[in-house]
């Protein structure tokens, strides 16, 4: 039989059978090499072990992923994803979220300004879901083409009724107006959701941005 060392690396023992081509494979296996793949397809074909180590290195800043038992984790490199809202006009007085309710168009990604997503997708009007629970830094854009009087912003966890963040104030000429939440633990599945009220009704664009952070 083999011994594991405090490192965790696999080693014969003397009264091991002789199988130097089982008992390096077995070694090799234990030193959690980084195994590095050119798609999901090839990381994919790999033999599975817990915490089994591949780098995709067909995605930007070249992630880790490890594979916890039952399924593949990426642990390391940026995970970015970006959305932009339809242009629609405010009304008065009224919130509403970034698709100008959830009846309306679904954010649309931002393929450019997105990396590594697996994390995040569109969910109802402005609303996103998260897929996977971790630390996320999260900002919702307004891009009115004129100035509104005053304004408010918020990030809202609709999925447990909880307000995130808020941002509101007077327009003293900036057309561009942002809310954001550095950091927040959000359980998969959670759905947010971006809102704005303006007091003049103001044609606007809006961009979300969502990072990963930890998890």
């Amino acid at each position: 039989m083999s011994t594991t060392l405090d490192n965790g690396v696999i080693v014969p023992i003397n009264s091991d059978a002789y199988a130097p081509t089982a008992d390096m494979a077995a070694m090799g296996n234990s030193t959690k090499v980084i195994t590095p793949v050119a798609s999901q397809a090839a990381r994919d074909a790999l033999t599975t072990f817990t915490h089994r180590l591949v780098m995709r290195t067909d995605l930007q800043s070249t992630p880790v992923f490890r594979y916890d038992g039952s399924a593949w984790q990426q642990i390391t490199g940026l995970r970015h994803a970006e959305y932009t809202g339809p242009a629609f006009t405010t009304s008065a007085g009224t919130g509403t979220n970034f698709s100008n309710g959830t009846g309306g168009t679904a954010l649309a990604a931002d393929a450019s300004k997105t990396f590594n997503n697996t994390f995040v997708q569109p969910d109802v009007g402005g609303r996103v879901k998260i897929l996977e629970a971790g630390v996320y830094a999260l900002s919702g854009i307004i891009l009115p083409t004129s100035v509104p009087a005053s304004y408010s912003l918020q990030i809202v966890d609709v999925t447990n009724g909880v307000r995130l963040g808020g941002n509101s104030g007077v327009g003293y000429g900036d057309k561009e107006q942002n809310v954001a939440v550095p950091n927040v633990y959000l359980a998969v599945n959670t759905v947010v959701e971006f809102t704005v009220v303006t007091s003049n009704a103001v044609t606007i664009g809006s961009r979300v941005r969502v990072t990963k952070v930890q998890g």
